[in-house]
C-alpha cells in the first residue's frame, strides 16, 4: 500500500481495510523518514514496511516471511 496515493492516503485505505479484513497481509510503501511514522503505521495495522526505494529480493523476503507466519497449520 503505497502511503500517498491520490484521493485517500495508504494509511486511512489500510485502516479501513482492516475494519473488515484483519488477516490481509498489506505492506506500507514509503520514501518518508521510517523513525517519525512508525506510530502511525503500527496502528493503521501494516503487517511491514518497505521502504522506497527497494530491492526486489527484500520484497519478496519480507512477502515470503508474511505469507508463512500467516499459513496456518492442516488440520488432520
Amino acid at each position: 500500500m503505497d502511503i500517498h496515493m491520490p484521493g485517500i492516503s495508504g494509511l486511512e485505505a489500510t485502516k479501513i481495510i482492516r475494519g473488515f479484513d484483519k488477516e490481509l497481509t498489506i505492506f506500507a510503501l514509503t520514501a518518508v523518514t521510517l523513525e517519525d511514522k512508525m506510530p502511525e503505521f503500527e496502528e493503521a495495522g501494516f503487517d511491514d514496511i518497505i521502504s522506497k526505494p527497494f530491492k526486489q529480493e527484500d520484497f519478496e523476503k519480507k512477502l515470503y516471511d508474511a505469507l508463512v507466519a500467516n499459513k496456518k497449520p492442516a488440520s488432520a
